[in-house]
């Protein structure tokens, strides 16, 4: 048990010092833009550092760790005051996000304290979050009526997926993923930005139907198409086949448990190796996935059948960082990669799978 705790130590160190020198670039850049008076630049860093310390400090497993950070309040306030005054053009939709991120981020991170004012330039004193609606609603109310209406459709859920975009995902890599997988996604961080408690313990199942849904994509379905094109039927196939035929009993979607089955099978290591998969990735999948899998479902299960319990992030933290990402590859990043790997190598496996269809009726005709 010592050692688990050190090591949970050593890990929350990590992601609070990735969160900290990550938040001290952007704030570094922030001052520069604002020296030149670019105005909503500075206001996009200070946002980026409050958003990183955010994410890396919440995934810490103290809940009682209070980051720490070399801004006052009344500087960033004075950021968005130049902004006020400026007459040079803005996109006002993006500080409009800027000016709700400022607000909500900096109270989850640092608490409301109603003695914290900040002072706008006509000397009136402002509680954070009152000054940041407003400066919010400011924002908003000099967009085009083109632009109003589109920061209009950009709900909750698009500030989500943006979220996903900039920290975890690149766009395309969020593009190779299933209808299905971004929705829970989106639905898993809306879960862990908006609130410490309620919907927390749904973020675990969130996770869950987002891996399925990418290894079906990235192992199942086109370990299913491989098997159906070998000629020759060997035991190591029969073992696939078996667990294959067994989830079409059930007419469902492979689950975590048969999904990490798989991963372990030989049929599923033959196919790696001829659809030229690297060997770093193919070592992960058989040999570090399945224990993140099983960890994802202990979790999961827990979330499932503790219903009276209260739920915190610090209960999921460790899934969150693992499949995300914080200060390093995330499980679903990754997996979300090879499937975009997988897909430049689509035309010369079509190919192949082709031949490999002919070559099988040929035999069967023969015969």
């Amino acid at each position: 048990m010592l050692i688990d705790n050190s090591s949970c130590d050593i890990e929350n160190d990590k992601d609070r010092s990735f969160g900290a020198v990550s938040s001290l670039v952007f704030i570094e850049i922030a001052r520069l833009r604002a020296l030149d008076c670019n105005y909503e630049e500075a206001l996009w860093g200070f946002s980026s550092a409050l958003t990183t310390l955010f994410y890396s400090n919440e995934l810490a497993l103290d809940d009682r760790y209070v980051p720490e950070i070399d801004v006052a309040p009344q500087e960033i306030v004075n950021v968005f005051e130049g902004l006020r005054d400026s007459t040079t053009g803005t996109g006002w939709s993006d500080v409009a996000t800027y000016c709700y991120c400022l607000g909500t981020v900096w109270a989850e991170c640092f608490g409301d304290d109603p003695s914290d004012l900040v002072q706008d330039s006509n000397g009136e004193l402002w509680e954070w979050r009152a000054y940041w609606a407003s400066a919010q609603g400011w924002a908003k109310a000099r967009l085009q009526p083109s632009e109003f209406l589109e920061q209009m459709k950009r709900s909750e859920d698009e500030q989500a997926r943006q979220r996903l975009v900039t920290y975890f995902f690149e766009e395309s890599l969020w593009a190779v993923l299933s209808d299905r997988a971004t929705r829970s996604l989106v639905d898993a961080e809306k879960a862990w930005f908006s609130s410490k408690w309620g919907r927390v313990e749904g973020i675990a199942n969130e996770l869950r139907i987002a891996t399925e849904e990418v290894l079906c994509s990235l192992v199942w379905d086109p370990l299913c198409r491989w098997t159906d094109t070998r000629a020759t039927k060997t035991l190591q196939l029969l073992e696939f086949q078996n667990i294959r035929e067994e989830q079409s009993k059930r007419r469902k979607a492979p689950t975590l448990a048969v999904l990490k089955q798989v991963l372990r099978t030989e049929a599923l290591r033959r196919f790696l190796i001829e659809e030229s998969f690297p060997k770093e990735d193919q070592r992960f999948l058989r040999e570090e996935l399945p224990e993140h899998l099983r960890r994802l479902r202990i979790r999961r299960s827990a979330a499932e059948h503790d219903i009276g319990r209260s739920w915190h992030r610090g209960d999921v933290a460790p899934l969150f960082r693992i499949f995300l990402g914080v200060g390093c590859e995330g499980v679903l990043p990754r997996l979300a990669r090879m499937l975009a790997d997988a897909a430049k190598r689509a035309p010369a496996t079509d190919i192949s799978r082709s031949q490999a269809l002919q070559n099988r009726k040929l035999k069967e005709q023969q015969s």
